[in-house]
């Protein structure tokens, strides 16, 4: 390929936080929580990454990386530091005040900024993304970027079945219609997320709905048994202790808490809900399967 953009922006990708796990596993949570950090410019779930990521295999390496490092620092980063690109809506999740002060938020938009003033501030700062259902494309994106600190939500299977059944996601209602999903496998009457393996379409499609739920949650986290390189957020654990769990996060990723980060953390509850009952509508095999996957991650987990 014969462009190249600055070798910062290269930098500020390889040293990034890329904050994944399985759905509903905390990763808005930790979004949240790593967005208050000090000197750290957090982005939510956008839909070029997400659909990008899935390219991952399909597109030529540097191709791959070109585009990516030029959303991510160009579009992304970069016209946040200029007060640009910013979320207002109070009731998201991706508020800017949810983690950021607003005197600096404030500041960002009290003037305009040129390239060459924003460009330095930006290197002052470390890059974080969120997204979910990321795991099978670690091992390509850990070959890409070997530095690049990836941040794994894990929580209990039962907790994550129990709230994905109440949201519908793995419901015949979402194989149809406008729904969550916007990409979708080709060839098939129904619309089927593009995480499904290749040959497991029908499998999918005949699959009871809990047990979609549970074919998602190992087919993240087997992706997940054998690494070593990443940090993996045993949520479960955290709801005990939130502050000094995620101070122990904080010391695993290089990070230190920011003038709103007590203040989310004191913000955190787990829910106190029946989780047995959708586990229990699953086949013997599968429930062996996941409980299987479920520990053997969660030795990996920070204790």
């Amino acid at each position: 390929m014969k462009f190249h953009m600055h070798t910062e922006v290269t930098s500020i990708v390889e040293n990034s936080i890329f904050i994944t796990g399985g759905s509903r596993s905390g990763t808005t949570m930790m979004s949240r929580l790593v967005n208050s950090l000090s000197n750290v410019e957090n982005f939510f779930e956008h839909p070029f990454v997400y659909l990008h990521f899935y390219l991952i295999d399909k597109i030529e390496e540097s191709a791959w990386r070109f585009q990516l490092e030029g959303f991510l620092v160009e579009e992304l980063m970069l016209q946040a530091m200029c007060g640009r690109i910013l979320n207002f809506n109070s009731h998201d999740d991706s508020w800017v005040f949810h983690g950021r002060p607003r005197e600096e938020i404030e500041a960002r938009m009290a003037r305009t900024w040129r390239r060459q003033e924003a460009f330095p501030l930006m290197l002052d700062r470390r890059l974080a993304f969120k997204m979910p259902e990321m795991l099978p494309q670690l091992d390509r994106l850990k070959m890409y970027y070997p530095n690049m600190t990836s941040l794994v939500m894990l929580r209990r299977p039962e907790s994550v079945i129990s709230s994905v059944m109440k949201k519908g996601w793995y419901s015949d209602d979402q194989m149809q219609g406008i729904n969550g999903e916007f990409i979708f496998k080709t060839g098939y009457s129904k619309r089927i997320p593009p995480w499904v393996p290749d040959g497991m379409e029908e499998k999918y499609i005949a699959m009871p709905e809990v047990e979609r739920a549970a074919f998602c949650y190992i087919l993240q986290y087997e992706n997940l048994i054998s690494r070593k390189d990443c940090v993996v957020v045993d949520y479960d654990k955290m709801m005990l202790d939130p502050y000094n769990y995620f101070s122990a996060v904080c010391e695993r990723i290089g990070c230190s808490f920011g003038s709103l980060t007590n203040e989310i953390i004191q913000s955190i509850r787990e829910p106190s809900k029946d989780r047995s009952v959708e586990v229990n509508m699953i086949t013997p095999e599968y429930r062996q399967k996941i409980s299987d996957v479920y520990e053997t991650c969660r030795a990996l987990a920070i204790r």
